[in-house]
């Protein structure tokens, strides 16, 4: 026998919650746990009847839970009449929803390299979206599941950052026609109404506002969530990103070392040293935080790429290159690894093996509109000027205000003339 982890009491040996814990956080949501399909009582109708409770999340059975042949999950969200439905219907149908976003991987916290959807998740995500305007719109103002509100914003904030494999299907995303992160902002700010305490919403949408540049805005809410825990790492470390964003490096590095002083070390620290160190023009020290991360986590590509990028900068291309070498052993389906081995090869001009990395960068992620203009850099090294102009044009398909891009696609258009 052993004890539940949430309220101690004895469990058999196969299990870490009892079936009331496990019940009760499903009920709330709360996934503290890796979030995959789970079985609770009364046991979810798309599954056997037969089937084994499963209490840890990620955790299966040995007989592989089934599915049933008749109603799947896309059927259900369309059989649901919202002209039917009573102000109780309301919120019993969006728990549901937030039930099937959870089955399907989606999580509270924003974690987008764990995020891995397939075509039909994409379709069921787009009738979620269609279902809920239908229901706010009979009920005219949005009322209670905080959760499901956070994870659509994740959702919006996901499919906006990795425009290649969206979301959404394009139907739905012509039907907004606005911008996806504007949309993840909206639905964070749902979230956050309707729940006081949660710091998780204004992490997410600290989040969002760093990766559109609004630093201020970020740092509004990364604040907000050490008002709410003045002991949160992640509210800490958001901040030390404003600071450094924002330029004020004394902040950033002062606020740094009371998080090392008082979580110890983390690659996330070690990390955001380098940065401080790069910024001050200290290449030597940068690198040395830089290596002290990647000792922790080898896979830390942030942290190998700026390191590379400085060594590239320093002229060291050979050492930049073999260091992105020995990180595609590991992990060849890294596209910014190729991208930077790509860069190196570029720098010692070995244009024939620097196009190969490219290309092997563009095929993982057609979205590095960098590699498009590097690509298109070596092209008019070439004077292939117009395979050139078609990578430009590329880079600013992904984004249409890149300046660079702009300026070398005018360079190679006068000189093909």
């Amino acid at each position: 026998m052993s004890s539940c982890l949430r309220c101690e009491k004895k469990i058999e040996d196969l299990f870490f919650i009892c079936t009331e814990c496990a019940q009760d956080l499903f009920s709330e949501n709360i996934f503290w746990i890796a979030s995959s399909p789970t079985i609770h009582e009364p046991v979810i109708d798309r599954y056997k009847e037969d089937s084994e409770a499963t209490l840890r999340v990620g955790d299966v059975p040995d007989d592989e839970l089934e599915f049933f042949e008749g109603k799947n999950t896309l059927d259900e969200i369309k059989d649901i009449d919202v002209e039917e439905l009573d102000s109780d219907d309301y919120s019993r149908v969006k728990k549901r929803l937030n039930t099937i976003l959870s089955e399907m991987g989606v999580t509270n916290t924003f974690e987008p390299d764990i995020y891995v959807f397939s075509d039909k998740d994409v379709k069921v995500f787009s009738e979620i979206f269609y279902l809920l305007e239908e229901l706010e719109h009979k009920f005219k103002k949005p009322k209670g599941e905080k959760n499901l509100y956070l994870k659509i914003a994740n959702l919006f904030f996901y499919t906006g950052m990795e425009a290649d494999t969206s979301a959404f299907e394009m139907s739905f995303r012509d039907k907004v026609k606005s911008d996806l992160f504007k949309e993840a902002e909206g639905y964070y700010s749902l979230a956050i109404e309707n729940s006081t305490e949660d710091v998780l919403p204004d992490y997410n949408k600290g989040l969002l506002h760093l990766e559109k540049d609004e630093a201020s805005e970020a740092k509004e809410r990364f604040e907000t969530v050490l008002d709410k825990e003045l002991d949160n790492y992640l509210g800490r470390i958001g901040l030390i990103k404003c600071y450094i964003r924002m330029g004020d490096l004394n902040k950033a590095e002062k606020e740094l070392n009371k998080v090392l002083e008082n979580f110890g070390e983390s690659k996330e620290i070690w990390y955001l040293k380098g940065e401080i160190a790069r910024l001050r023009g200290r290449w030597g020290g940068a690198i040395q935080f830089y290596n002290q991360c990647l000792k922790i986590d080898f896979e830390f590509e942030d942290a190998l790429t700026r390191k590379c990028d400085i060594l590239l900068e320093k002229g060291m291309y050979s050492q930049s290159n073999d260091i992105f070498d020995e990180y595609i052993k590991e992990f060849k389906y890294e596209p910014m690894a190729w991208f930077g081995k790509a860069k190196a090869l570029y720098e010692m001009d070995k244009w024939g093996g620097a196009i190969q990395c490219i290309n092997e960068a563009l095929a993982l992620d057609p979205q590095i509109k960098e590699a498009w203009v590097t690509k298109g850099d070596i092209l008019s090294d070439k004077k292939q000027y117009d395979l050139a102009i078609e990578s430009y044009n590329k880079a600013l398909r992904i984004d249409d205000s890149y300046q660079e891009a702009k300026e070398k696609l005018e360079k190679a258009k006068d000189r093909l003339e």
